[in-house]
């Protein structure tokens, strides 16, 4: 992490002089800019720093992919990085797009009359944050990738912002490859965000976004000095006063939750599971898998069954046993459903089904199911024990007796 925070600094600071050698324009003097920009600075290395303690680990812990272990170095970052750029695409035009994403994120970063390679830097705190859990979430948890490609990845996605963001000038026909300082500049005008959202035009090209000018003659920032009004952009409001986000909060609390606890059943990682059962005693209403009061992801289950000799087991039904199962992915799937619903089932015909499905489940031979089990079962029965409600235990029983 040293080596390449130390790496993105040499790479800003090239930048940095190149523009005070040759500027493509004159900036504006803006007061407090100097003051302001410091600030968010030393809050986004702080972030940087807290990354590689918090969450970095946290998604090297697990991973869908692990593409570092059958491939070079450079290419599985050249592979995370063009992936990052499309995530990014669609984030970065939902922060535009989205008021709740613009007010809480991004208003901040397009704010400042000033576009120099220092204002890349230049966000809200939490647009930092999310912004970094997103590439560690793609790096570590998604692709697996090493620590050194990670950061070769994070060094790309570093130098893509230091050059867009820079006074500088360069050629019409780089627009095609990558996204150059004049075509960002289209991006900050004053009054108009509605093109460039990619660091590579290809995904702008796309999705009809892209717009590459000759030369840039447009102002950019906010009008009537708006940017002096940090702290009300710190603290998400409009400082054009057009809109709030009352009400919107609740709303993204519960659907970021769930997409944490998706992510951690995913990836198999306990920690962000952990993180996921937050809902299970959060106020809100969770609706994710909830049926008739129950929440899935919160249940376990319990299997105790005779066999044909008297002999009692029981034991817990985990994913790992789902897993060893020999069965098509729906197969399993019904069987599943059967367990964790079948409790809450009150329809006449939903319990038949509910029972012919479990008692094939455990009762016929070729089921594979029985995998779970070991030997003839006589009679079996399963304990629900749901965490989400109260440590509550519901019972499912049935018989093999012909």
């Amino acid at each position: 992490m040293n080596t390449t925070i130390t790496t993105c600094f040499i790479i800003f600071a090239l930048f940095f002089i190149a523009e005070k050698l040759a500027p493509a324009r004159k900036l504006k003097s803006v007061s407090t800019w100097c003051k302001r920009v410091l600030l968010i600075n030393a809050i986004q290395v702080a972030i940087i720093i807290f990354a590689g303690m918090t969450w970095d680990k946290l998604f090297m812990s697990a991973s869908l992919f692990k593409i570092s272990a059958y491939l070079p170095t450079s290419v599985t970052s050249i592979i995370a990085y063009f992936f990052i750029t499309f995530v990014f695409y669609w984030w970065h035009r939902a922060r535009h797009e989205y008021n709740f994403f613009w007010l809480t994120c991004h208003q901040l970063h397009h704010s400042p009359e000033r576009l120099e390679t220092i204002t890349s830097f230049y966000k809200h705190p939490l647009e930092i944050a999310i912004n970094s859990i997103m590439i560690s979430a793609i790096c570590y948890g998604f692709f697996g990738l090493s620590t050194d490609a990670a950061s070769l990845t994070l060094i790309l996605t570093a130098v893509g912002e230091y050059f867009y963001h820079a006074n500088i000038r360069t050629p019409y026909w780089l627009g095609f490859f990558i996204q150059r300082p004049e075509m960002h500049r289209v991006h900050h005008e004053m009054g108009s965000h509605h093109y460039n959202y990619s660091d590579l035009p290809l995904w702008d090209m796309l999705f009809g976004t892209f717009k590459n000018p000759k030369e840039d003659t447009v102002p950019c920032g906010f009008e009537d000095n708006k940017e002096q009004e940090l702290l009300s952009m710190l603290t998400f409001k409009d400082v054009f006063k057009r809109s709030t986000l009352k009400g919107e909060f609740k709303y993204i609390a519960i659907v970021s939750i769930g997409l944490i606890q998706m992510f951690g059943y995913l990836t198999g990682q306990e920690n962000i599971k952990g993180l996921g059962t937050l809902s299970v005693s959060s106020p809100l209403p969770i609706v994710f898998t909830k049926f008739n009061g129950n929440e899935t992801f919160s249940q376990k289950y319990y299997l105790k069954y005779t066999t044909d000799t008297g002999e009692i087991i029981e034991k817990e039904i985990s994913k790992h046993d789902f897993e060893k199962m020999r069965a098509p992915y729906n197969l399993r799937n019904v069987y599943g459903y059967a367990m964790a619903y079948g409790p809450s089932v009150k329809k006449e015909k939903m319990l038949i089904a509910r029972n012919e499905i479990l008692n094939f489940a455990f009762c016929n031979n070729k089921s594979s199911m029985k995998k779970v089990g070991a030997g003839s079962i006589k009679d079996w029965q399963i304990s629900v024990y749901s965490k989400a409600q109260n440590s509550k235990t519901l019972e499912l029983e049935g018989s093999c007796k012909q």
